[in-house]
């Protein structure tokens, strides 16, 4: 195979700081500030905020880093200030329930009343959750129905004009039993807004700005179609965002390039952390901006829309510790209780791990409630790609903690929050983890690494250690013929996929199916060339007979299974060929998507 280098991200060497000059470090986080832009700068990322302030005062309010890869990283222009704006991405859904809270104190509804009520349309698979589900059920997830969220992205659900969620709702599957388990829900959220605007009149951003924003000087820009406009936000980054399959398998499986992960998983701890920054740096992972999230859609607004600074969340974190009031007096905040309190308490019973200094209670309304010792935490987290953000208020010591990257693969933000936390309120039960910076760095290797590990030996069993000879053959199962798979199907809540045949493709893993969903999201289905047993990653080929499955990605694949009714009906038996080759029966076939770790989406054949 021909090595076709790709264009590496920069390596950033010396991490611009802006440093506001009337906000002073804290001297108990001296060393995390200092530890910052050397984490950046070991893990290739481009830049974040951290904000802690301690009864209303900054302990650390600084950025680091810039606001994207793809400028200069000396430029002044570039650099990251706590003024600039990031995707809030589902921190937006607190807002959501605290513009609900508006409407309850203004007597328009109230958190018990049904959905139904206000939405005659609302719908869900189930009748009984259909019939009963509450605001409050909408807002602290359990009203049972599955993520879907396939229909804001990469469907032609998302992209027709037609459409409308309500319409798919019926047509999803439900995740859990209404009320017996938390199931998060973007789209329960999207019903939220929705609510909103029906019973206020007023669009969805328009009302958060004017009750909850305004009052509290917040300026904020609303979706990504905003964003891209606008000088003053963090770009979004990711990593081999841009690499095919091939392209993938080359550098990172086949090529001599690729990084030794069984080697970084298997060597010794480092002792310090000069040695734990410099054995991340050693890894060099494919950074750069990519296109945000398209939210483009009125209904999702308040899943996670909302894009503001570090400065302002500053403001309303302080409102919230102020019991939901203004520094004025003037109440924004409504219900604070309500909103604060558990309201869901599923799959909250684990113990901390090792390396954790808080553990979850419950989820209340838009707000996770979590413990750090004796201190109740309310906190959300938000994250899109190229976007990871991080929101604890800590009413009891009067502090909160606000972290923004503007990059996804790796998330520094849990390290750095529990060193601050460690420096501020430190445990002091016996077995509490003390996180100290060598603890924090002694793993960095290993989390660059990401999923990169999982991926390589996914793909390594699918499509060998080493480039294929020029003669091999893609394994299709016997029986099946790719070109009985091309066509159209369709699932009635995330509408219509069509499968082309590329069998003019050249390359050793062609011929290949292409997957398109939506306009603009064509991916390559590609054939294994090995056989192998079932996998527990991706499950490729460990199928029954007359039916394939073919790898979308090593997190996703694609099955085509037999119909189960046959459309085409005979009249009578056809005549055999006596000699010669004899005709090939043709397959109908219905289309399994699937996804490590959701259900499968059943997409039957329509052309």
């Amino acid at each position: 195979m021909t090595d076709t280098p790709l264009p590496a991200s920069p390596v950033p060497t010396t991490t611009p700081v802006v440093t506001d000059l009337h906000n002073p470090v804290d001297d108990a986080l001296q060393h995390v500030d200092a530890l910052i832009p050397r984490l950046l700068d070991a893990m290739q990322m481009p830049g974040m905020t951290v904000s802690v302030h301690r009864n209303n005062k900054p302990l650390l309010h600084k950025a680091y880093g810039v606001r994207t890869l793809a400028l200069p990283l000396d430029d002044p222009a570039n650099a990251l200030k706590t003024s600039t704006m990031f995707d809030l991405c589902s921190i937006t859904k607190h807002f959501t329930a605290a513009a609900i809270g508006v409407l309850v104190h203004q007597g328009k509804l109230n958190w018990t009343d049904k959905v139904a009520l206000h939405l005659p349309e609302f719908a869900l698979p189930d009748a009984l959750a259909s019939r009963e589900c509450t605001v409050l059920d909408i807002l602290s997830h359990r009203t049972g129905i599955e993520s879907g969220d396939g229909l804001w992205s990469g469907t032609t659900r998302n992209a027709s004009a037609a459409f409308h969620m309500f319409d798919a709702f019926p047509h999803m599957t439900m995740a859990g039993g209404f009320r017996d388990a938390f199931h998060y829900s973007n789209n329960m959220f999207a019903v939220a807004t929705v609510l909103i605007e029906r019973v206020s009149g007023t669009a969805y951003p328009d009302f958060v700005t004017d009750h909850l924003l305004d009052p509290l000087g917040i300026s904020a820009i609303w979706c990504s179609e905003e964003a891209r406009a606008h000088d003053q936000v963090a770009q979004p980054h990711d990593v081999d965002d841009s690499l095919t399959m091939p392209e993938f398998l080359d550098r990172h499986v086949w090529g001599d390039r690729k990084i030794d992960v069984e080697g970084v998983v298997a060597a010794d701890p480092p002792t310090t952390v000069d040695e734990g920054l410099e054995r991340a740096k050693a890894i060099h992972r494919h950074m750069g901006p990519i296109r945000a999230f398209s939210e483009d859609s009125r209904d999702g607004a308040g899943t996670g829309f909302l894009f503001t600074s570090a400065d302002d969340m500053v403001k309303w974190t302080a409102c919230l510790l102020n019991g939901g009031k203004s520094p004025v007096g003037v109440q924004v905040v409504y219900d604070l209780d309500v909103i604060a309190k558990v309201h869901n308490v599923d799959e909250y019973e684990s113990k901390p791990g090792e390396t954790a200094t808080m553990r979850t209670i419950g989820y209340g309304l838009g707000l996770e409630i979590l413990q750090h010792g004796e201190y109740e935490v309310l906190s959300h987290s938000g994250g899109m790609p190229g976007y990871v953000l991080f929101m604890h208020v800590i009413p009891g010591a009067n502090l909160t903690i606000f972290t923004a990257e503007n990059q996804t693969f790796c998330s520094l933000s849990d390290r750095i929050v529990s060193l601050i936390l460690e420096s501020l309120l430190p445990l002091t039960r016996p077995d509490a983890y003390h996180p100290t910076p060598l603890s924090v760095t002694r793993t960095l290797a290993k989390a660059k690494l990401g999923s990169l590990r999982r991926q390589v030996t996914a793909l390594t069993k699918l499509f060998g250690p080493t480039p294929p000879a020029p003669s091999a053959t893609p394994l299709v199962p016997k029986g099946v013929a790719l070109e009985d798979l091309a066509g159209v199907y369709k699932h009635p809540a995330f509408g219509y996929v069509t499968i082309v045949l590329d069998d003019l493709a050249s390359g050793p893993l062609a011929p290949r199916l292409r997957y398109v969903s939506a306009p603009g999201t064509m991916q390559d289905i590609y054939v294994p060339l090995f056989p192998r047993a079932a996998d527990a990653v991706t499950g490729a080929l460990a199928v029954p007979d007359g039916e394939a499955r073919f790898v979308l990605w090593p997190d996703a694949n694609v099955t085509f299974r037999p119909a189960k009714a046959q459309e085409v009906t005979k009249a009578a038996p056809a005549a055999k060929r006596v000699k010669g080759r004899a005709w090939t029966d043709r397959v109908r076939y219905d289309l399994d998507l699937g996804y490590v770790g959701g259900p499968a989406q059943v997409y039957v054949r329509v052309d």
